[in-house]
């Protein structure tokens, strides 16, 4: 039986999702990250991505692949978005 709201709550869940892009631990572990909390990427040799929070992850994509996972996902939001 669902809560009463669940189904509220699922869908503002996937609102707040819109927003990410799905990375790589150096152990190959995927997870998502939100790209409007990024406030830089650099390669120390390590591709670290710093959040505006101060947490840093470490992740396996290069900065060219994060901006490019960031460009496409913006744009597949941005093309849906203006589709409705």
């Amino acid at each position: 039986m669902m809560r009463r709201g669940a189904s509220r709550h699922a869908a503002s869940i996937q609102e707040g999702m819109r927003e990410v892009i799905r990375v790589h631990r150096l152990n190959n572990q995927e997870f998502l990250v939100n790209c409007e909390l990024i406030e830089f990427v650099e390669e120390t040799p390590n591709t670290v991505v710093s959040m505006v929070s101060g947490r840093k992850l470490v992740i396996s994509e290069t900065t060219d692949e994060v901006q490019r996972l960031i460009i496409e996902y913006k744009r597949k939001i941005f093309f849906a978005d203006s589709a409705q």
